[in-house]
């Protein structure tokens, strides 16, 4: 609030000007920019330490490794370059996405198929879970980018893996309801408490849980995957219980033609 007082040409006081300015906008985008530029930091000092120490360890002149410890080396630096390159790509889309510059690049997709070929990939990164895909008979394709709803699998998935570090069962179900399909990544995780479900979904949100702080990532991915739902036109749901698991669904319209 600035004041301004407008004086009589004798020095006494007639009149009083107050603007008052709404800065809690302001403040919301400084607070989530500190977030941002924290959890960036944190996020590639890690990949970047590894491939540092790897890379200058292998170069030392003095030393003579043999193959299997060059392969092991050279795997994992191959791993955190990948993980970067993540990261990386999740920023871009974010930006895109809150530009509206991201274009949907359209054509039939089976989303079955789409769910296996990520599963495939995904589990590979971990021994304790065990995946189930349960799509009904005749699920119909949806009319979507590929590339985008692979995103959308991708990082639901992901993140149940992430979010269950005990492991147990991740099911992956699709059901054509009406003119609707829903597609629902459950897991047996940690779940969500109540306080936190309104803000899952905004851009560098993460619980303040020690659990959760353990977990890598920067925040984006529900972000993402929301946005992606939104822009073809359907909607995504969340429905968790603390200590027994999380239940993300997609729901996405069924449209004939381009």
């Amino acid at each position: 609030m600035t004041y301004s007082v407008v004086y009589a040409p004798e020095g006494k006081p007639i009149n009083a000007v107050i603007n008052v300015r709404d800065i809690s906008k302001l403040r919301e985008v400084e607070n989530l920019r500190e977030t941002f530029l924290s959890m960036l930091g944190h996020e590639l000092q890690t990949p970047l330490s590894i491939i540092k120490g790897y890379t200058s360890t292998l170069a030392q002149s003095d030393s003579s490794w043999d193959t299997e410890t060059l392969r092991n080396s050279l795997q994992v630096i191959e791993a955190e370059s990948d993980r970067l390159s993540s990261i990386m790509n999740k920023l871009l889309l974010a930006s895109r996405i809150a530009a509206g510059t991201s274009v949907l690049a359209r054509e039939e997709v089976q989303l079955s198929s789409l769910v296996g070929k990520v599963v495939r990939h995904l589990q590979a990164m971990t021994a304790i879970h065990s995946f189930q895909i349960e799509f009904e008979p005749d699920f119909p394709t949806v009319y979507a980018d590929p590339t985008l709803m692979e995103e959308v699998l991708t990082n639901l998935i992901d993140n149940a893996i992430k979010y269950s570090p005990k492991g147990g069962k991740i099911t992956i179900s699709g059901r054509n309801i009406g003119k609707e399909v829903r597609v629902t990544v459950a897991d047996e995780g940690i779940g969500i408490p109540k306080e936190d479900m309104g803000r899952i979904f905004e851009r560098f949100q993460r619980t303040d849980r020690s659990v959760v702080k353990k977990v890598k990532g920067i925040g984006l991915g529900l972000y993402i995957c929301k946005s992606i739902v939104e822009a073809h036109g359907g909607r995504l749901e969340v429905a968790s219980k603390v200590g027994k698991g999380s239940q993300f669904t997609f729901i996405l319209p069924l449209e004939q033609s381009a």
